[in-house]
Formats: C-alpha cells, sequence, structure tokens
C-alpha cells in the first residue's frame, strides 16, 4: 500500500490527480471493505486532494451537456468523443433511447485517467398532447432501477417503430387516417406538411421495391440516425426550408407514439415517463424549447411550450431547460427561454447537442457556462446527503458518505467527512 500512497503522491506532483484518484480509489475500496481503519486514515487525506484537484482541472475543459455517440446518431465512438474530441471538460453522454456508451464511457475514464466528468445520461422521447419531446434523463450512477427503466422504452420504441414501418408501406390511406390529419393540422404553423407527405410517399415507393431498403430505414429510425438517409435516398433537394427534414422526423415521431398506445401502453407519456425516471433518482431537462424564430418556425407555437413548460416546472415534472443549443436557437431565442428559467428557478442548461463535433460552427458558439454542472450535481447528490447526515455510527456513516461520492466523485463535504471520519476511528 506504502508503494500506491507513493506513487499517487508523484502522481498529484506530476499534475496528473485523475492517476492519484485511480490508483488510491482501488486501495480505499479493498481497506474499506475489510474495515482497515489504519489504512484508510493514510489514504483518504491524498485521496481528497486528487478527488478535488481533478475537479478543478476538469471544470477548466470544455463543458457540454448533450452529446451523442454512434450508439445512436452521433458520428464520434466513445472513445473518439472523450478522448479526441473532448480530452478535458464536464460533459453529459444522452444518446436517444439508449444507454449502451454509458459504461463504456466511465471505464475509458478511468482507464486513461482522463480528466472529463462524464454525466450519465438518456435522451428520452416522448409525447404530450400529441406533440414529440425529448428530454434528458440524468442519472445519479448506472443503477439496475434506472438501467430497467432505460431498456423498457427502448423496447417499446423498437415496437413503435416496426408498427409505423409496416403501416407507412401497407396503406395507401394512412395520410388521410384522423391521427394524421390531426398530425398535419398541429404542424401547420409551420407551413403546410405536403413537402413532407411527398418525401414519405418516395420512402413508401423504395421501401416496398426492396426489402434492403425497408430494413435500412428501419435500423436507421431505431437508433435517429436518419440524418444520412435524408441525404443518401435524395429526400432533401436544393431550396428545401430549414426545418423540413426535421418536420418529416418529428411528425413521424408524433404518430408513432401516439397511434399504437393500445399496444405498447402510456410508455410514451411525458409526464408518466418523467415520472419513472425520477423514480430512480434521475435530475429531468426539457429539451429543444427553440423552434421558433421569425426565419426558423417549427411545428409548435412557443407560447404554447411556453405554458407546458411553466406548469411542469410548477408541479416538479422537470428541473432544468435547455437553453443554449445552437443547431436549433437563433441568437435571440436563448434570451427567451433564460428569462423563463428565472421565472420558473429551472436550471438552464447549455450544450451543442454533438453528434459530428461541428455543431459550432455550423450554429455558433455555445459558451462554457461552469456554474450548471455544480447544480445538476447538487440535485443528483442531495438524497444521498441526507442519507449520510442521518447517520450516526462511524461506519455506517463512512459507508453513506463514500455512496454520495459514487454520485459526486469530488462533493466536497463528502470528501470532508470522510476525512473527518476516518481521523475519528479507533485503531
Amino acid at each position: 500500500m506504502t508503494t500506491k500512497i507513493e506513487q499517487a503522491t508523484r502522481a498529484l506532483h506530476q499534475g496528473s490527480p485523475a492517476s492519484a484518484d485511480r490508483l488510491l480509489t482501488r486501495q480505499e475500496r479493498a481497506a474499506f471493505e475489510s474495515r482497515d481503519g489504519k489504512a484508510l486514515k493514510v489514504i483518504w487525506p491524498v485521496l481528497a486532494r486528487a478527488r478535488a484537484e481533478r475537479r478543478e482541472r476538469a471544470a477548466t475543459g470544455r463543458i457540454d451537456l448533450h452529446t451523442h455517440t454512434t450508439a445512436s446518431d452521433g458520428e464520434m465512438n466513445v472513445e473518439e468523443l472523450l478522448c479526441d474530441h473532448f480530452v478535458r471538460g464536464q460533459i453529459l453522454i444522452d444518446d436517444h433511447n439508449i444507454i449502451d456508451s454509458l459504461s463504456a464511457a466511465r471505464r475509458l475514464v478511468c482507464d486513461r485517467d482522463l480528466e472529463l466528468d462524464v454525466f450519465l445520461g438518456v435522451e428520452v422521447i416522448s409525447t404530450h398532447q400529441r406533440r414529440a419531446f425529448e428530454f434528458h434523463a440524468i442519472a445519479p450512477t448506472l443503477s439496475e432501477d434506472f438501467v430497467a427503466v432505460c431498456l423498457q422504452h427502448r423496447k417499446k420504441w423498437d415496437r413503435a417503430c416496426e408498427l409505423f414501418l409496416n403501416e407507412l408501406a401497407k396503406r395507401n390511406d394512412l395520410f388521410q387516417d384522423p391521427a394524421w390529419l390531426q398530425i398535419i393540422d398541429d404542424f401547420s404553423i409551420g407551413g403546410p406538411l405536403t413537402p413532407v407527405l411527398d418525401r414519405y410517399q418516395q420512402v413508401r415507393e423504395k421501401i416496398t421495391r426492396d426489402s434492403s431498403a425497408f430494413d435500412t430505414f428501419l435500423t436507421n429510425n431505431q437508433t435517429f440516425d436518419m440524418g444520412n438517409l435524408w441525404q443518401a435516398w435524395g429526400l432533401g433537394r436544393e431550396g428545401d426550408p430549414p426545418m423540413l427534414s426535421h418536420r418529416f422526423f418529428a411528425s413521424m415521431r408524433c404518430y408513432a407514439m401516439n397511434a399504437y398506445r393500445e399496444e405498447l401502453g402510456n410508455w410514451f407519456d411525458y409526464e408518466m415517463l418523467a415520472g419513472h425516471f425520477r423514480q430512480v433518482g434521475c435530475f429531468i431537462s426539457h429539451n429543444h424549447p427553440n423552434y421558433w424564430d421569425d426565419d426558423f418556425v417549427g411545428e409548435l407555437p412557443y407560447d404554447l411550450q411556453t405554458e407546458w413548460i411553466r406548469d411542469w416546472a410548477r408541479r416538479g415534472v422537470i428541473d432544468a431547460l435547455e437553453v443554449w443549443s445552437p443547431p436549433f436557437a437563433s441568437k435571440r431565442v436563448p434570451h427567451y427561454w433564460h428569462r423563463i428559467c428565472q421565472e420558473l428557478q429551472l436550471i438552464p442548461m447549455a450544450g451543442t447537442d454533438c453528434h459530428s463535433g461541428r455543431e459550432q460552427e455550423f450554429g455558433g458558439p455555445v459558451e462554457n457556462h461552469p456554474e450548471i454542472p455544480p447544480m445538476i450535481y447538487a440535485r443528483l447528490a442531495a438524497p444521498a446527503i441526507a442519507n449520510a447526515m442521518g447517520e450516526v455510527e462511524i461506519w455506517s456513516a463512512l459507508g453513506a458518505w463514500r455512496n454520495v461520492l459514487e454520485i459526486d466523485y469530488a462533493n466536497a463535504h463528502a470528501l470532508s467527512e470522510c476525512c473527518r471520519l476516518v481521523g475519528s476511528l479507533e485503531l
């Protein structure tokens, strides 16, 4: 153990707190499990310093609270995203409806001694009053309960995609269905949906002629990687309005999530789904409220969305609102949503919605917001902190404060308490 302490101390002196953290965390875990108080007294002062310095260094890097990997529709795998694109910082990985990258990301941070804080999340698609929405569900840890909710929702989404594509291929009268007529009316704020329906007709002709095209469209729909098909299949044309592709995919989601409730149950309802994630300790952020501007109109009036956001905030459905996100926001729109956050005491989120790493190049910069990660950690760790503060017996209290550090590895209060508690152990 003495050798490890020396190695960790040397790593700190060399400016590598992540390496020191990794070395000492393994030693601390073994010492705690064996109740080796003597070892813990030596380990904890150095480990606490390493954790604090690691957090300080991570917080000086890029802060991006909306990123995707190849698990859904990102262009970078986990290693490319973390090691090449970010290197240092505080980020949220939240692939669409899938969490396959999260375990790999945590392992990579540890194995490579990366100076990154990686928030664990999923970008969940859901529906409210026929419209399709997305929200971040940011988890304290990769608990069995969190994973179970994610897998159940993913299973329902995959089935919804299958049902939609079968219906699109077989029903010539699909777009005369009352549900579609209502969607067409809902989307009228962005102009006629005729160009969107024309693209659907192109897709229908393609997937009915070629079974491999059917499978390709289904796979891409399930992983949200539809942008490539939009170009590859010639659905995008010169002169198209900016929101046409989004209206195409959004209308599909609106229909699929609402038309099959008899088979799929109520697993896409915004409030119910947010409630499931909140029950397993998640922090909920409403995404993409910015679909409006003089020259950039989406499918939902901003005043109606504001009404819903106010209601969700006041009833505790959401904790935060994505304010800064360059692919969909003009320079003017974020100021509006930031004021709404201040009014409702929501945390204002910021992220590039990173798929390729070039989002800021095309959509404008999203500046670092160092105040946001501490607020997220505070919400995520609050129940564990409350539990730890109620523990009296030393070993139980030490275990409880260690649980806080499983959520927020550099929580200053928890680090201080762990050092205090091991210092009071009788040897």
